[in-house]
């Protein structure tokens, strides 16, 4: 299986759960911030039209695919890894990793409603999970360092983040030699942790960009000859 591939012109990783895992284990064994970026179609697609968002992801130690249809669009027909995307098993063994090894986190959302949701999620499913605090990053009009220093005070072991794109990638490359921490996880707007909720996006919408996915990819494809 390719370990990496290209995704309208992104090059992404493609590993298996356990070869994840055991990196991430390294990772928060060191003294230094690693990065992973969790690759769904939409960020794909944004990452298309812009290239310093593009350049941002592929300078991430790991990216996670979190979308089937990116396995598709890569032509990969392995069944393990598409169930293990399909089952979101990343983001849920590594929670149940940092709630068994009392593992600290501190998590970054852009609202107060997507706060909730988490803490309700992280309630039901993990309620051994250590947050040891949540800071609400809305991109705009906020003193990035007064947070920055208040991460530092706590020296958390992993950032989880779920922040629009491409404010999510920016705010950990420019700040990351910045952060007292080991791991930086980016979710983006994920939407299996709404989906776990009950909270499903309209079929509509979800129907529509699946379709733009699928048509920028053909179309990408088209112009490069593959």
């Amino acid at each position: 299986m390719d370990r990496k591939i290209k995704v309208l012109g992104v090059e992404i990783d493609n590993y298996y759960l356990d070869e994840v895992m055991t990196t991430v284990v390294g990772f928060l064994e060191n003294d230094s911030l690693n990065t992973i970026d969790m690759i769904t179609t939409s960020l794909l697609m944004a990452a298309e039209e812009n290239m310093q968002l593009k350049d941002h992801i592929e300078q991430m130690d790991i990216t996670i695919i979190g979308d089937i249809e990116v396995l598709a669009a890569a032509n990969i027909q392995d069944e393990k890894r598409y169930e293990e995307v399909a089952q979101n098993e990343f983001l849920g063994t590594l929670l149940m990793y940092a709630a068994n090894c009392e593992k600290s986190i501190c998590l970054l959302v852009e609202s107060e409603k997507q706060l909730e949701e988490f803490e309700e999620y992280f309630k039901e499913q993990y309620e051994n999970l250590n947050i040891v605090k949540s800071f609400v990053l809305d991109g705009e009009n906020q003193d990035v360092d007064d947070v920055i220093n208040e991460i530092n005070s706590l020296s958390p072991d992993i950032l989880l983040a779920s922040l629009q794109s491409p404010f999510q990638e920016a705010f950990i490359l420019e700040n990351k030699l910045k952060l007292s921490a080991k791991l930086y996880v980016g979710l983006g707007k994920y939407k299996k942790i709404n989906q776990s909720l009950g909270l499903k996006p309209g079929w509509l919408s979800k129907l529509l960009d699946r379709t733009l996915f699928k048509h920028m990819v053909s179309k990408y494809k088209g112009e490069k000859g593959e």
